[in-house]
């Protein structure tokens, strides 16, 4: 399965001139499953991408109230309808520059009256929220050839869709032994669903076991990556000063965020017997600034309903480690909007006096205002055993 095209990045004319006093363009399509496109009047627009965070993109949209109570109808958060969102800028009279930037599904509509005016408000959301709405039957069999084949079978299991794309460069196999049954029981759930199962508690386990991020890139097609770390490259630069694009930042250091120690224990029965099975996945910091035996345990532990090898157990447990080390220190800044800033990006940031390179966490885009705010992560370098 392939995945369309992505969005080409702006052009160098168009980032040279974010800082410049350029108009910010922003627009939004509605489209029904049935009836024509709805071009939406944005009195207000923001939509966040996060890596830390499922969906992975969100939408609030604030319109004014439609002409026809044909599209006020169409645009039920029950209903399946699509929303596209267009940002870019207007870089003189003549040239504009935009991207659709997300292809997300209506999950909500709120229609507003009050004595000096009537408003609608859209909430949406990439295709995460929907797979996490979505259980099985218990008759459905994954594909446990591969992690590629095995997210595919789960996204088709609950699809309405003529097309499900997925985009991965791992090859085909990759990802078997981490999904395979076990000897005892012989039916797991990693393969066969449970009645009522949700179907993301299974694309989430996955990641966590194969260290990947699985996600919707555009809001629509799924992509599975390895989960990011800094380039060589920055994809922008942000800068403080009177001709700087920072408008404000803060830098925190935060124990509550922090963990250098993970325990996930697996709990099951198999099917038709009472015995019960456990496996514990343990992983911690040995050296370095914050191993365990320095600094004092800061321990995450969760339960989780499904069968698991040793080796399973652990990698889960060392992926979850390092995704979550380094929360402990991050970056918010308000910014002026590059719009082809994403989650996982590498950016070159120069606050309180370093020069460094940080990933980034989350960005959420305010294009009435112009303005980005930017949640960066600095990557923590310790050994996991």
């Amino acid at each position: 399965m392939t995945l369309k095209p992505a969005p080409q990045p702006f052009s160098a004319d168009a980032v040279a001139k974010v800082s410049e006093s350029v108009r910010h363009y922003y627009k939004a399509v509605a489209y029904p499953l049935d009836g024509e496109p709805i071009t939406l009047d944005v009195l207000d627009l923001q939509i966040t991408f996060s890596e830390d965070w499922s969906p992975h993109i969100s939408a609030d949209i604030t319109c004014a109230m439609p002409e026809s109570q044909a599209d006020i109808d169409a645009l039920d958060g029950r209903k399946s309808t699509r929303v596209e969102i267009e940002l870019g800028y207007d870089l003189d009279s003549q040239e504009r520059e935009t991207q659709i930037v997300a292809d997300l599904m209506i999950f909500s509509r709120e229609l507003r009256y009050s004595s000096d005016e009537t408003s609608m408000n859209i909430t949406a959301s990439s295709d995460e929220r929907r797979v996490q709405g979505q259980t099985f039957f218990g008759t459905e069999t994954l594909d446990t050839s591969g992690l590629i084949d095995y997210v595919a079978s789960i996204l088709a299991a609950g699809s309405t869709m003529s097309e499900i794309h997925v985009l991965s460069e791992y090859s085909p196999t990759f990802g078997a032994g981490e999904i395979a049954l076990l000897e005892k029981p012989k039916a797991s759930t990693m393969n066969e669903p449970r009645p009522n199962e949700n179907a993301w508690d299974l694309i989430d386990e996955i990641q966590q076991r194969t260290g990947t991020w699985i996600y919707c890139k555009n809001g629509r097609d799924w992509t599975i990556e390895p989960r990011p770390e800094i380039a060589t490259t920055p994809h922008h630069t942000l800068t403080t000063g009177t001709d700087g694009t920072v408008l404000s930042a803060n830098m925190t250091t935060d124990r509550e965020k922090f963990y250098n120690r993970v325990v996930l224990t697996y709990k099951w029965k198999a099917r038709f017997n009472e015995w019960s099975y456990t496996r514990t996945g343990q992983a911690f910091i040995s050296y370095g600034d914050f191993n365990i035996a320095t600094v004092g345990e800061k321990t995450y532990t969760e339960e989780i309903d499904k069968a698991a090898s040793q080796t399973q157990a652990d990698a889960a447990a060392r992926n979850k480690l390092a995704r979550l080390l380094s929360k402990g220190h991050t970056y918010d800044v308000t910014a002026l909007a590059l719009y082809s800033v994403r989650p996982g990006q590498t950016i070159r940031a120069q606050l309180f006096g370093a020069d460094e390179n940080l990933l980034v966490q989350s960005v959420t885009f305010s294009p009435g205002s112009g303005l980005m705010d930017l949640v960066l992560r600095r990557p923590e370098r310790n050994e996991i055993i």
